[in-house]
C-alpha cells in the first residue's frame, strides 16, 4: 500500500481552483488580481504533481498490466466529461432553439456596459 501525499493533493486542489479563477473572469472580483491573471503556469504544476502522483501510486505495483490501467483511468474519467460533454450540447441546442425558434439573438456582445470581462466577445 502506497501512502497519499496530503500535500501534493492540496496543491493540486489549489492549482486547480486557480486554473478555475482564472477562467472565470468577472470585472472587480477577486479574479482580477494580478496573482489570479497569471495563473496559467498552475495547469503546467496541475500536471507535473499530478503525473507524480500517479507514477508513485502505480509504481509500486507488481502486477500491473497496461490493458487494466488504461481501462481503469478511462472509466473513471470518461463518465464526468461525458456527462459534460451532453450538458454543453444541451445548452447549444437550447441556444440553438432560442435563435430560431423564438427568434432570441445573442446577448453576449450586446451586454458589454455591464459586469462582464472587457472581452466578453473573444472566444478562448
Amino acid at each position: 500500500m502506497t501512502r497519499r501525499f496530503e500535500a501534493l493533493d492540496a496543491f493540486r486542489g489549489l492549482c486547480a481552483l486557480s486554473v478555475v479563477l482564472f477562467h472565470f473572469r468577472v470585472v472587480g472580483s477577486v479574479t482580477e488580481l494580478p496573482f489570479f491573471r497569471g495563473s496559467e503556469l498552475f495547469v503546467e504544476f496541475f500536471f507535473a504533481l499530478s503525473g507524480f502522483v500517479l507514477a508513485h501510486s502505480y509504481g509500486f505495483r507488481e502486477n500491473l498490466r497496461f490493458k487494466p490501467y488504461i481501462a481503469s483511468r478511462f472509466f473513471r474519467l470518461y463518465p464526468l466529461y461525458f456527462c459534460m460533454l451532453m450538458v454543453f450540447i444541451g445548452l447549444e441546442l437550447v441556444k440553438y432553439l432560442a435563435y430560431k425558434v423564438a427568434g432570441f439573438i445573442s446577448m453576449r456582445c450586446h451586454l458589454q456596459g455591464m459586469a462582464l470581462p472587457h472581452k466578453s466577445c473573444q472566444t478562448y
